[in-house]
């Protein structure tokens, strides 16, 4: 039965997902906080909602983009457009001087239409203040070898390293303080090839116009030595996490032009793609966090989306089992208590069981029965009570007599052979 009435649609940007695709998705979820818990962060889920002034102070990426609605006291909510602020006003609540957290949480974009969501799955360690390059290495390490344990082998994993840190310590050669990060965000919006005209434009100083010039050529092992500090540091740092990461296997280059959320990073971060399709980012957002908590904290932070990840990795295309077992009663006292207590020992035993009178021609069961994908079924009736066996009957008609007593430890063993075959039959073993 399919309902179109309008009343039912749901807005453009949104969509259901039935069992199966619900199983899928639960399986990578699955998967990233067990990868996550292996490298020391811990669960905790955020609602993408809050009071409207916890998203806009400090968060001036999000602060116009965030949808706004009263409660029932008049207060001012908000639902979130980041999971960056949610994650923040988390571990703000939760102070302690060293804290590593995954977590996924719907994100809403309002910023253009179709009105849209999408779930995040991410991680954040927040640390102790530091400007020791060394440390930012090791967080943004962990976090990439992280999300690259994830991420299943049939993706090509690329992560882009680059440092906006750079173009913000250029940006203070020549521009006031206040105007450096609208500047930055005026450079990532121009071509890298035209940057040097820009600043040369803008009366930048030659120093800076030849920092420009020797990002744009991209030649990663070109010599820093007569670039002005911090930026070689910054440069230096950038291709130091590169080699570690590929001391790892880790596909990893730099590109220092970069500016991907330069908003938000004031250190290194990173870009993971496959074959060209964005998976997630990540970064130091350590200036941003601070400002956001109000005291001075060193943070990183990575997302994957949920959604791309699970349409990318997972093919399995079996629809999900709305039962191990079917059991038809006929409606006489005796014969549904005893499916009764069959029913209760079986799910006992950790079988999934659907349970139901015989109401219909049994043929019309055994159809329903085969649109919900359960396998095998048991009717149970005056004669089956006086029996000392079931008659199972699987998905192809066969039927098999079964002890009573042996019933649960057959359907487990079934169940076994079952998922053995499928995995073989995936893997191309069948052999005829």
């Amino acid at each position: 039965m399919t309902v179109t009435s309008r009343h039912t649609d749901l807005p453009r940007g949104f969509s259901d997902a039935d069992s199966t695709r619900t199983a899928a998705l639960r399986r990578v979820e699955h998967r990233w906080f067990e990868k996550c818990a292996l490298a020391g962060f811990r669960a905790v889920e955020v609602p993408p909602v809050g009071f409207a002034d916890t998203f806009t102070t400090g968060h001036y990426a999000s602060g116009d983009r965030i949808y706004r609605f009263p409660d029932r006291r008049g207060r001012e909510l908000a639902l979130v457009s980041d999971s960056l602020p949610a994650l923040l006003r988390f571990a703000g609540t939760h102070r302690l001087p060293e804290q590593r957290l995954s977590y996924r949480c719907p994100v809403f974009r309002y910023e253009r239409k179709p009105r849209r969501y999408f779930h995040h799955l991410g991680l954040m360690e927040l640390t102790r203040p530091t400007i020791e390059q060394a440390n930012q290495i090791s967080a943004l390490r962990r976090l990439i070898s992280t999300v690259t344990a994830f991420l299943p082998s049939s993706l090509a994993a690329d992560f882009t390293i680059s440092n906006p840190a750079i173009w913000f310590d250029l940006v203070r050669m020549f521009v006031r303080p206040e105007q450096v990060g609208d500047y930055v965000d005026r450079l990532r919006r121009v071509p890298v090839d035209e940057r040097q005209a820009m600043l040369v434009a803008d009366n930048a100083p030659p120093a800076a116009v030849a920092v420009a010039d020797l990002l744009a050529q991209r030649r990663p092992h070109d010599d820093t030595t007569t670039v002005p500090e911090p930026i070689r540091s910054g440069i230096d740092c950038a291709r130091q996490l590169v080699e570690q990461l590929r001391r790892q296997r880790i596909r990893a280059d730099t590109d220092l032009n970069e500016l991907h959320a330069s908003e938000f990073h004031d250190g290194l971060a990173f870009v993971v793609r496959h074959n060209g399709v964005v998976l997630g980012d990540g970064g130091n957002y350590s200036s941003f966090a601070s400002k956001f908590l109000g005291f001075p904290t060193s943070a990183y932070a990575a997302v994957t989306g949920l959604e791309r990840i699970t349409d990318l990795t997972d093919s399995s295309a079996e629809p999900v089992r709305a039962a191990d077992l079917a059991i038809l009663s006929f409606p006489d006292h005796l014969s549904t208590e005893h499916a009764h207590h069959l029913v209760a020992n079986l799910r006992g035993r950790g079988i999934a069981v659907w349970d139901c009178e015989l109401t219909l021609p049994l043929r019309r069961h055994l159809r329903d029965f085969a649109d919900l994908n359960i396998p095998l079924s048991v009717l149970i009736g005056p004669e089956e009570i006086k029996s000392a066996e079931y008659r199972v009957r699987d998905r192809s008609g066969e039927v098999c007599r079964v002890p009573h007593d042996e019933l649960a430890d057959w359907i487990m063993d079934w169940n076994r052979s079952s998922q053995a075959s499928a995995a073989r039959q995936a893997r191309g073993d069948i052999r005829l």
